[in-house]
């Protein structure tokens, strides 16, 4: 199944780099009317072409490879189309959570900036690879079967970088050089900067209460002009950004499919990352659409400490037609990290906190 999930990731990611920029910028109202209601958001926010082509790919690869693999269907929770497949999900149902554009609004304003220079996605990724470092666009996915975390994928556009998180660790290649598992070898290790430093999503007044009602502003909050999206905030804790500062990240009220893959990359960094869901004060509480930004235990899928072997709780997604609403707030920290460690240990005496991870 992992084969199968990065054959179907390259082949995305092939076709985006294909496609002319004139007409990956497209948007809803330039498609056809059955585009149009297939990947209208729920929340209305733009769709463009380019989020459509990669969400097409992913989806359309893993409703086969559910079949192919498991004999069975399976449900793909997603940012564009919220859930697709039919029936509840259960212990034997295969699910995939997937962000198939994260920062999107960055890379449709790279494209307008570059789109008399440029003729296809490929040669503006190509010259965005040198700044990747500092800021980037990303596609995942994470596999869920017996509402356990299996695999997690996630690749920087930019660069063409893919990270591979599973039960044997945290292996990284250069997507082009890659048809397979077995040519992913070079492992990831994460550094431990001493330092109580940490990085979220803070812009707007809702996720600046969230940081005071669940204690995150224990921690010193880092400026958002370094702020790398969700699926690949991990890199900060692999030494591999410019700004060397950062000693934890977090999930401030996030979507589920942002925080994801990296909660499934401290599951399987050999206790080299540690994991932490964090609760709300009450008169803090606060929403984004109708969702909780910082739910109970019993609203979260995060119930207990996770394992390789643990059962998440997913039975809520079944309730929803766009689970990709859903969102937590969980700290992420190398576990070498004094600094950051005594803040959690704090966090979790105070019952602000548990320890997931």
């Amino acid at each position: 199944m992992l084969n199968g999930s990065i054959r179907v990731m390259s082949s995305a990611y092939n076709i985006l780099r294909k496609l002319p920029l004139n007409k990956a910028k497209a948007g809803l109202d330039e498609m056809k009317k059955t585009a149009r209601n297939h990947y209208i958001k729920k929340e209305k926010k733009d769709t463009r072409f380019f989020d459509a082509v990669v969400e097409e790919a992913i989806c359309y690869g893993h409703e086969k490879l559910f079949m192919d693999i498991y004999n069975q269907k399976g449900i793909i929770i997603t940012e564009e189309q919220g859930k697709i497949g039919e029936g509840k999900i259960n212990s034997n149902c295969p699910l995939i959570i997937s962000d198939p554009i994260d920062n999107s609004a960055y890379l449709e304003k790279r494209i307008n900036e570059g789109i008399t220079e440029y003729e296809s996605m490929g040669a503006l990724f190509d010259s965005e690879a040198k700044r990747a470092e500092l800021r980037t666009c990303t596609s995942s996915l994470t596999l869920i079967k017996n509402r356990m975390i299996k695999y997690s994928l996630v690749l920087n556009l930019f660069t063409g970088e893919l990270f591979v998180a599973y039960e044997k660790g945290i292996f990284s290649e250069n997507i082009e050089h890659v048809d397979e598992l077995r040519d992913i070898s070079k492992k990831a290790a994460f550094h431990a900067n001493k330092t109580p430093d940490l990085l979220c999503y803070s812009e707007g007044k809702e996720y600046k209460r969230n940081i005071k009602g669940t204690h995150l502003d224990l921690f010193t909050i880092k400026s958002t002009d370094i702020f790398l999206g969700g699926p690949y905030r991990f890199a900060y804790l692999m030494g591999k950004r410019k700004e060397k500062q950062i000693g934890a990240i977090a999930f401030n009220g996030e979507k589920i499919q942002e925080s994801l893959p990296n909660i499934a990359i401290a599951l399987f960094s050999k206790k080299e990352l540690k994991a932490y869901k964090l609760f709300c004060d009450k008169k803090y509480s606060q929403y984004r659409g109708a969702k909780e930004m910082t739910p109970s235990l019993e609203n979260s899928i995060y119930n207990s400490k996770i394992t390789q072997d643990t059962k998440l709780n997913l039975s809520f997604f079944n309730d929803s037609d766009y689970p990709s609403e859903f969102r937590d707030t969980v700290v992420i920290i190398p576990s070498s990290n004094n600094a950051a460690d005594s803040i959690m240990q704090v966090m979790v005496q105070k019952k602000y906190a548990i320890e997931i991870i």
